[in-house]
């Protein structure tokens, strides 16, 4: 199977001005990794590591100082409706529309013929059937969530990008859109890259995870034999948590 993404030789700095004498601050440092089609792969750092620059690179709302990403083949430069980025804030959604007016606008916009039956459909597969007409007001935290991931899935994107989408939720809510990932992921072609400090989440969620250090380096990649599970008990479970931690909390 070909790779569907690929990250080359990734750098990137800040220029930081300190007192007036302007030296790079260095966030990513020579990143590559690949990723297949279909696979959703959990980025796993502690704070302040560049997942959200790399995110952003990938998704080109920045250019990298060194190297190139390539999807399907292709170099990447600029933003376009392939890579949908979803950040951790629940402001993304316009609050003088209602849910179904949020779903269609990146229909309107991309001028898509049969805005309202696409956008029911998504509604329906986000389980948000009954909520058409609420306005993000009176959606509760999760409710904005799903109906910001069917927005996200309205123009049928082939890479959506998630950056810690979850954590200002709480336990109960995050399981059930964790589920409601994997169900997505499991009926579509998307390819999901994943951005947590949650170990839990990350093997809860992924087929590949990798660890970003702190020096901006991807400390540790491996595939993810324990995807939809979280339980200790289940051999190796432990020892597989303790190695990713092991990375992050590196000296």
């Amino acid at each position: 199977m070909n790779d569907y993404l690929e990250i080359k030789n990734l750098y990137f700095s800040y220029n930081d001005d300190n007192q007036g004498i302007k030296e790079p601050r260095k966030v990513i440092d020579n990143i590559s990794f690949n990723i297949q089609k279909k696979s959703l792969l959990c980025i796993l750092g502690p704070s302040g590591c560049g997942k959200t620059t790399l995110l952003k690179i990938i998704a080109s709302l920045v250019p990298p100082s060194a190297g190139k990403v390539l999807f399907d083949g292709k170099v990447l430069k600029n933003p376009d409706a392939g890579r949908i980025l979803i950040f951790q804030d629940d402001n993304q959604l316009f609050p003088w529309l209602n849910v179904i007016e949020n779903i269609s606008m990146p229909l309107r916009l991309s001028n898509i013929n049969g805005r309202e039956k696409i956008a029911l459909d998504i509604i329906n597969k986000v389980h948000l059937t009954g909520f058409e007409n609420y306005y993000p007001h009176r959606l509760s935290g999760g409710m904005k969530k799903r109906a910001g991931i069917a927005r996200a899935l309205a123009t049928s994107p082939d890479l959506l990008l998630m950056d810690e989408p979850f954590g200002s939720l709480d336990a109960q809510t995050r399981k059930k859109l964790h589920k409601l990932v994997l169900e997505i992921k499991e009926k579509t072609d998307l390819t999901v890259i994943f951005v947590t400090h949650d170990i839990h989440e990350a093997i809860f969620l992924a087929t590949d995870i990798a660890v970003m250090g702190k020096s901006g380096t991807i400390a540790y990649q491996t595939k993810n034999n324990f995807s939809g599970i979280s339980d200790f008990s289940v051999t190796g479970f432990s020892d597989f948590y303790n190695k990713l931690y092991s990375f992050i909390d590196e000296p």
